[in-house]
């Protein structure tokens, strides 16, 4: 069957009578939950993102048995985490039983629950005629059983109907059998996990330079994006975003259903929230009610804005090509890897997430995209972003920009020995760094020693510093328009 049929039939089943079976409030049911509790936990870290919801309204029962009908629900439901609890104190109510009713989805296997039923199919070639009967298969070939016994097979339908009253919302039901030992108007709460609602922070840093070329204040900024990709509106919503790695366990019970991201942006009120620790994350709420529309985002402001915060930008030379032949089980005994290449001189902006530098406040995890305003025009340049992680306050922050113009660096191999019969090879390396600036630069220069695992520096200069098991580190003052290098010799054995 193709596609046009399947929305057709999804058409035509929503015009046969779902409410005869449901009720009108299931029917007819809108495409917005109001005054929903949304705990959203962002995907920025490794979740994919989710919600836990928490949504209250208020029944009246009849003495005896019920049948509550709760919709909607977003199809992003996990349906075995749904759990619906009377609120009412006294409230004698037994034999509760739930069950869910699934809105139609445009596939084959959501096509499956009406074999067994009357439909009425009219085939692409049959000039108009239509066949009447129960549905055997779905197909292609659909299958047809007359009243007569006999089997219809049609190849292509281009259209078909259920006449009978149908079981298929809208959106995604859940009915609630419930005994009631009298007749009472009864608060009851729902509670479930569903996917497709997820959170982040954006961040902007404006730097203010100091004198020295490296060192200077920022003035930085976090706002919130909630995206909701569910099909449902969340109105008045109360939100708290969590961030933190929180564990779930993925399995059967789920219904997923995935939205391209294409979103609307609305910007909310820029109050800032509260944030508290709960449990090993921390959970930012925020001030007032916001309304997310379907498949759609809210921009709110998170953090900030923080002043006069003090940076310092890091000038580091690594020679990444290496790094991955670092700890190899075999010795690297080709004369020149790395030698003769020009290396990228990196440039990250550093600085501390604590009270003395004005902030000291958990910062969830996002995009901080980095500039300064222009000299005069009072415009504003970009020079960068980064990913920040989670960080907990007193961590510092470091952020990778982008490669240095002026300030470039060099690998030269000035001398190589190799004894196979002894297990041993020699290295004499130069790197040399030359900045064109007006002004002199530090430069971190982290050399790989790679080639083997057992090493020893027998002539460094300057000064080396150790950084792990197969890295050792160099600083150097490169002056202004001039150039400085880091030189060593070192002996491999294995």
């Amino acid at each position: 069957m193709t596609t046009p049929v399947r929305l057709f039939l999804s058409r035509c089943l929503f015009l046969a009578g779902t409410a005869a079976l449901l009720g009108p409030g299931l029917a007819g049911a809108q495409g917005f939950v109001d005054r929903a509790v949304l705990t959203v936990y962002g995907s920025a870290a490794q979740n994919m993102g989710f919600a836990w919801v928490e949504e209250r309204r208020e029944f009246e029962l009849a003495r005896g048995p019920n049948r509550v009908v709760w919709s909607p629900l977003p199809r992003a439901a996990e349906t075995a985490s749904v759990a619906l609890e009377p609120e009412a104190v006294g409230a004698e109510l037994r034999n509760q039983v739930l069950s869910f009713v699934y809105p139609l989805t445009h596939s084959e296997d959501g096509l499956q629950r009406f074999v067994g039923r009357t439909v009425v199919v009219e085939p692409r070639e049959g000039g108009g005629r239509t066949y009447t009967g129960t549905l055997v298969q779905v197909g292609p070939p659909l299958v047809l059983r007359d009243p007569d016994g006999t089997l219809q097979v049609l190849p292509e339908v281009s259209r078909w109907e259920i006449r009978e009253p149908g079981a298929v919302p809208e959106h995604l039901a859940v009915i609630w059998e419930v005994d009631a030992g009298a007749a009472a108007k009864v608060p009851v709460v729902a509670r479930y996990v569903t996917d497709e609602l997820d959170w982040h922070a954006e961040y902007t840093a404006t730097l203010l330079p100091g004198t020295k070329g490296n060192q200077g204040t920022l003035e930085l900024t976090g706002d919130f994006v909630i995206e909701n990709r569910t099909e449902l509106a969340w109105n008045h919503a109360t939100v708290r975003l969590v961030a933190g790695v929180v564990r779930r366990q993925r399995g059967e019970g789920r219904s997923v259903a995935r939205a391209q991201k294409e979103f609307g942006l609305a910007v909310a009120a820029e109050a800032g929230p509260s944030v508290q620790p709960v449990g090993e994350y921390y959970e930012f709420a925020l001030p007032h009610a916001v309304s997310l529309p379907a498949k759609g985002q809210v921009r709110v402001r998170g953090i900030g804005p923080f002043v006069q915060v003090p940076y310092e930008q890091e000038y580091v030379c690594r020679n990444r090509n290496l790094e991955w032949l670092a700890g190899r089980p075999s010795p690297v005994t080709e004369r020149e890897p790395g030698a003769g290449q020009a290396l990228p001189v990196e440039v990250f902006l550093k600085l501390r997430n604590d009270k003395a530098s004005r902030l000291g406040m958990p910062l969830p995890a996002g995009t901080i995209r980095v500039g300064q305003r222009r000299e005069g025009s009072g415009g504003w340049v970009f020079l960068g972003e980064g990913a920040l992680p989670h960080t907990a306050a007193n961590e510092l922050v470091s952020l990778a920009l982008g490669v240095a113009f002026d300030v470039v660096a060099e690998r030269k191999q000035l001398d190589f020995e190799l004894a196979n019969a002894e297990h041993r090879m020699e290295e004499e390396v130069a790197v040399v760094v030359r900045n064109q600036k007006q002004q002199p630069v530090q430069v971190l220069v982290l050399e790989p020693l790679f080639r083997a695992s057992a090493w020893e520096v027998i002539q460094s200069q300057p000064a080396y510093e150790k950084k792990d098991a197969h890295t050792i580190a160099f600083s150097l003052l490169v002056p202004a328009r001039g150039r400085s290098e880091a030189k060593y010799r070192v002996r491999y054995r294995w």
